[in-house]
Formats: C-alpha cells, structure tokens, sequence
C-alpha cells in the first residue's frame, strides 16, 4: 500500500486527515500531536512500520512491514462519544470485532482491549487519553493487527498466547480492505455510538464468559472469579467463589484463564 492507494481508499470516510508514514516510532505519539495542535474531528495516521511503539503497562509493541496492520485515530474531545471515555477502546475493540466478523473469523474482546481468535491475540489496543486539567481535550486510540507469521514473536517472548490472520483463516488477507471496515465500523460509528450499544456488543463477544479467571491489577493484587459480564460503566463482573460480585475497574490490569 502506497500513500496515494490509502487516500483514495478513504477519500469517502469522515477524517479530518490522513498521515502516511512509511516508518515511524509509534503511531500514537503523532496522533497525540495531532491533538495537541487543535484541530476538529478524526484523523488517522497510518504506519508501514512501527519501531517504538508501546502497548498497555509500557510493554513493547512493535511491528515489521507489510506483517502487521498499524494506525492510530487522534480523536479530539468534541467527537468523543461513549461515556465514560474509556469505552472509546470498546468502540474500537468492536469496530475490529465487526470487521473479521465480516470475513467469516469468530472474534472475542479479552477485557479490556485486546483480540482474540481461537484464544489467542491478534489485536492489541491502546487507548491515551490527553487532558488539560480536568477538560479532555483528545484521545490517542493506537490499533496493531497482526497480519501474517512474520508479526507474530516466537514463543518464549510472549506472555500471552499469540496469532496472526493468516495463521487464523489459513490465507492473506486484504490489508486495505480490512482498514477500510475497521474504520468505516468507528466512524459510523459500530453500535450507534451509546454506551449501552458498546456495552452490549462487548458482551456478546466476551471472552471468558462463564469461566474462571485471575485478574492482577496494578501487578500487585490477585482476584480470582468467575466472567458474567460488564457493569453499566464498562468494568467486569465477576463473581467470587463465594458468590460475591466484583467489579473490575479499567487499568494496568493482567487477565488469564484459570487453567
């Protein structure tokens, strides 16, 4: 994919701007510039390649050319929809639900933001939120899609079982056309944009429902209980052993299956 290609695949979406980068340290500190030089709407910057980007508790996130999807949405505070704010990944995590859905893949959201195909990931998203004071004045919303083989890292780097869409579908697919859904599902945007349509999307593909799960928070705090679904704010429900509800609020969260 070339500059020109991109923009005349998008020229009929909703975006403010279009950045075409053809290497980059990482797609959301160009979206959090965006931000912070003013400006209206949704703009997209787009990376064939991607050599500091950052994923959720400052883990690495990198990714080669033409072997994973890269972009980033700066979205500024007028376009911000779903409340409380940190749903914006779940519209996200939706938009890309929508999209592999469509090409007959069977998605599910590993709360908070992450994808995952057969139990593994293939989607990472990476929500920053940047603020004056207490007004919000954008959202950096980061997408890394894992392609082909190539992006995924072997084994013993991994802390969480990983795939690519290649490996998943057992073929190549299209990179422009899957950016192209993922963007047109957002912008619609996917679930009409409510909380309560996010909420209830999320759910319905929510990984781990009915099992047992381990949820460290801040690395520090283990709870372990059962997946039942999303409280009205986006947190997830849980129920102890003894039957007690928990709610798990967003954050430097680690969550796995209890095996």
């Amino acid at each position: 994919m070339n500059e020109k290609e991109l923009r005349q695949a998008l020229v009929h979406l909703p975006l403010q701007e279009v950045r075409f980068l053809p290497r980059v340290g990482s797609t959301n500190d160009i979206a959090r510039e965006l931000i912070n030089q003013g400006g209206q709407g949704i703009s997209l910057v787009y990376a064939e390649e991607q050599t500091a980007g950052r994923g959720r508790a400052g883990r690495q996130w990198l990714s080669q050319k033409g072997a994973s999807l890269v972009f980033s949405l700066a979205i500024h505070s007028e376009l911000v929809v779903p409340k409380p704010v940190s749903l914006i990944s779940g519209l996200g995590a939706i938009s890309v639900c929508f999209a592999l859905e469509g090409l007959g893949m069977t998605p599910r959201v590993k709360w908070p933001n992450d994808i995952l195909l057969a139990g593994r990931k293939v989607c990472g998203i990476l929500q920053e939120n940047l603020w004056q004071g207490d007004d919000l004045v954008g959202v950096a919303l980061g997408f890394g899609l894992n392609l082909s083989s190539g992006s995924v890292p072997p084994a013993e780097q991994l802390d969480f079982p990983a795939t690519s869409l290649e490996q998943a579908s057992g073929s190549r697919v299209g990179e422009m056309e899957l950016l192209k859904s993922i963007l047109g599902a957002f912008l619609a945007p996917a679930c009409g944009g409510s909380t309560i349509g996010i909420l209830q999307a999320m759910e319905a593909r929510l990984a781990y429902m009915g099992e047992w799960v381990e949820v460290w928070v801040a690395g520090e705090t283990r709870i372990l209980g059962q997946v039942r679904g999303l409280s009205e704010d986006g947190s997830l429900m849980l129920h102890s052993a003894e039957g007690a509800k928990i709610a798990v609020p967003f954050g430097e969260i680690h969550l796995r299956p209890v095996v």
